[in-house]
């Protein structure tokens, strides 16, 4: 069963910088704090691994909730691209489904999807974004879809994806509801394993520094503070709320632009 929505096409720049931020948050990283992934699935170095294969000690916290984010590009000292990422969480018994819109005033990109609640592991996912209509269907380790490219406004000859994974692996267009259920201890980092839909995995290294607060519309929130390494060069910071897990902001600094993403009242 594919979802079918109605998306316009971005502005150039902007389809670049996306594309940049999903390739450093989606792609396989062949480094991890400047240590070699030596297989995917597998773990890093001597640091524990996490997969979404066992019960998660914060799954509770998933709640149906509406939040609306902030999301910035800074680059040769003025803002790029400016836009607004709205996120739905609706929870049904055992599973919940996460829908995600990106808006740049003139066109909107939306993915969708169905997580078993427990684990994380992902059930059913669909993307409707200016490049690309994908739909895909996990099974365990297995991973199967559908993707058809778009340009010039038109949908073009669709590519199958079949792809085994050592491990099941988190879905990283969930990773905002990943990183709220997972469990954090200073001074004991880990490596977190996730899957792109139709790109590739991603492990990365997160690890709990300090208890912050974040001002959220002129309010104080009490917030654990992350850093999550992502290759050997890029590293982001990630707030969340202390009580709730839910994201508060992030920010990284990449090679050419800096990227925020911060929640906004309603």
């Amino acid at each position: 069963m594919f979802h079918s929505f109605k998306c316009a096409t971005m502005k150039r720049f902007d389809i670049k910088m996306v594309l940049l931020i999903g390739i450093l948050f989606g792609c396989f990283f062949a480094m991890v704090n400047g240590q070699p992934v030596r297989l995917v699935g597998k773990s890093v170095g001597t640091l524990d691994t996490v997969f979404a294969n066992n019960k998660l000690p914060h799954s509770d916290l998933v709640k149906d909730v509406h939040v609306r984010y902030a999301t910035l590009i800074y680059a040769n000292h003025s803002y790029k691209s400016i836009k607004l990422l709205d996120r739905e969480v609706i929870t049904n018994g055992n599973t919940f489904t996460v829908v995600q819109k990106l808006y740049d005033g003139a066109s909107v990109n939306i993915d969708s999807v169905l997580i078993e609640k427990n684990t994380l592991a992902p059930i059913e996912s669909y993307s409707n974004i200016s490049t690309s209509l994908d739909s895909f269907g996990y099974h365990g380790n297995r991973v199967k879809g559908m993707m058809i490219p778009i340009a010039g406004g038109k949908q073009q000859s669709g590519r199958n994806v079949d792809t085994l994974l050592a491990h099941p692996l988190f879905n990283g267009l969930a990773y905002i509801e990943t990183y709220q259920v997972l469990n954090y201890k200073k001074g004991v980092p880990f490596i977190l394993g996730q899957y792109v839909p139709g790109h590739n995995v991603t492990f990365e290294r997160v690890e709990y520094v300090s208890d912050e607060k974040v001002s959220i519309a002129g309010v104080e929130v009490p917030a654990i503070k992350l850093n999550i390494q992502k290759t050997s060069q890029v590293s982001i910071q990630c707030w969340l709320n202390a009580k709730s897990h839910e994201v508060l902001k992030i920010e990284g600094q990449f090679p050419a632009f800096t990227y925020s993403l911060v929640q906004v009242a309603d």
